[in-house]
Order: structure tokens, then sequence, then C-alpha cells
């Protein structure tokens, strides 16, 4: 999905490729203050208290700050710019595309399938680039950041805060194919709707003088009806592998308070880092599911 991505931007691909170096910094840099947090906790419990050293480790997590805040400007710039010229392009050549079709190929298409396409299925694309890939890279980098962080820290609950995470790649992995069908399901339910309120309203007139207009035209109200249970499926449908996701995380959560209060009462582990741990896991868990979201709308919206 993302190599598709870089094979449409085209002439902007370099520059989506200096946006994402500097999504990349600028997340490093706002996972930099869990790194200072860790050792200003680990002051905290050490005697005598350093105060010096806790001033400087403040200092760090300020300039840690603003530096993210350069970055991030620096890399939406880039991103938001190239982006919609991208998107420019892209509608350009789908117009120059529609233009050179031959008549037999529009015959043989519904009315509102290349509708759905410029009007619809553009709309929803544009945001890719612009806020679900940098979503997908910020997500990617804090969550490898932290978690290399933690490794180092203490790798025994390193591993029970991960403990969950396979059981959730299973079921990116299998949604996906159950997101595929839906997306397609729903696609073929909105070109048949924006067909026949096309067709309605061309026919209006016709229509009003043999009395078939309103809900005698079923073809119309048959239409919106699949429409509005193909959307229904999509949300209840995903809905069940969402919830899912979470538990596998609230899972690992469980692991890692169970093996953290293990280790601490047998001496193997100070309690700062118990408390690290049970800090940063919380902050771990919210990019995945911020990932979860975004690969999922990603996915969905790449069938396009």
């Amino acid at each position: 999905m993302i190599g598709d991505l870089f094979t449409l931007a085209g002439e902007q691909k370099n520059s989506l490729i200096a946006g994402t170096i500097l999504h990349v910094l600028a997340t490093l840099f706002a996972s930099a203050p869990y790194i200072f947090l860790y050792f200003i906790i680990k002051a905290l419990f050490t005697e005598p208290l350093d105060l010096p050293q806790l001033w400087w480790l403040l200092a760090a997590i300020a300039t840690s700050i603003v530096l993210q805040g350069i970055f991030l400007h620096q890399a939406n710039q880039i991103t938001y710019i190239n982006s919609f010229r991208a998107i420019g392009s892209w509608r350009l050549k789908l117009g120059d595309r529609i233009r050179k079709l031959p008549m037999g190929f529009l015959i043989n298409k519904q009315t509102g399938d290349l509708n759905s396409i410029i009007s619809q299925d553009m709309r929803q694309i544009e945001a890719v680039p612009t806020l679900i890939y940098p979503k997908i890279v910020s997500g990617l980098t804090q969550l490898v950041a932290i978690v290399s962080f933690l490794f180092f820290v203490d790798w025994h609950l390193s591993l029970a805060t991960i403990a969950g995470f396979p059981f959730a790649i299973l079921l990116f992995l299998s949604s996906r194919k159950t997101t595929k069908r839906l997306t397609q399901n729903q696609k073929k339910a909105q070109i048949s709707a924006n067909s026949r309120i096309i067709e309605y309203i061309q026919g209006l007139a016709v229509l009003k003088a043999f009395s078939q207009a309103g809900k005698r035209f079923g073809k119309l109200e048959q239409a919106l009806e699949e429409y509005k249970q193909a959307n229904l499926a999509m949300v209840y449908k995903l809905a069940l592998p969402s919830i899912a996701f979470g538990a596998a995380l609230d899972f690992s959560l469980f692991i890692l308070l169970v093996v953290g209060l293990d280790r601490f009462f047998a001496g193997n582990i100070p309690v700062f880092v118990f408390l690290l741990f049970a800090i940063l896991s919380l902050r771990i868990y919210a990019p995945i599911i911020d990932l979860w979201i975004s690969m999922v709308r990603l996915g969905k919206w790449m069938q396009r």
C-alpha cells in the first residue's frame, strides 16, 4: 500500500521522502522526553537529590519539545504542499484519461461510475498523503523508538509490554481481507446509488407524468437501501476486530503489571523502573491504536 503511494507520487516522490524523514525526526524528538523522564524518576529515588541534574534534564525535555515543533512544522509544510500538488496532478491525469476513453467504454459503464470516481473517490484519497501516511510514519517511529529504549532498560518487562503484539498483528492481517471485501461491496452500492439518483433527476419530468416519482421509483429506493446496508456492514463488521485489537493491547498491560510486580517483589528491579514501564506502556498503546485506525483507513482507500 505504501509502495503504491510512492508510485502515484510521481514527480513529488522526492518531496514525499523528505517529508517522511522530517516526520521521523520530529517523532524522535517527541519520544526523547520519555528517555529523560527515566533519568528524572531515577534521580528522584536516588539519595542525595541532585537538583542541578534535574534542571538539566528538564531543559533537555524543553529543547526536545521545541525541536519537535520545528521539524514537525517543516514536515507538515512539505507534506501538505507537495501532496496537494500530487493530488492536482492526479486529477488532471484522470480528466485527460477520461477524455480519451472510447464511447464504447462509457456505454458499458453505469452513469454513476465515473461520477463516483471523480467526486467521492478522489476526495477520500486526498487524505492518504496529507493525513493518513504521516500518522503511520509517526506511529511506527514512536513505537520503535520507545520499545527499543525499554529493551535497554529491562528486556523482561519489554517483552511483557509487547506480549499482545503478535495477536494484534494477526488481527490486523485477518481484517484486511474483510476490509477489502466490504470496501468493494460499498463501492458497488455507491455506484449503483449514484446511477439511480442521476437517472431519477434526468427523468424526473417523465416520472412525474406517469406518477412514478418519490418512493414509487423502486430502483432508486432499492439502490439507496443497498448503499445504506453496505455502509452499516462496513461499521459493525469492522467493530469486532477493533475491539479485539484493543483487548490484545490491554492483555499486554495486564502481563506487564504481573511480570513487573513479580520482578519488583523478587528484588530484580527498583521501583522507578516499574513506574517507568507503567507510565510508558500507556504511551505506547495510544499510537498503536492510531496506527491501527490509519492502516485500516489506508487499506480501505487504496482499494479505491
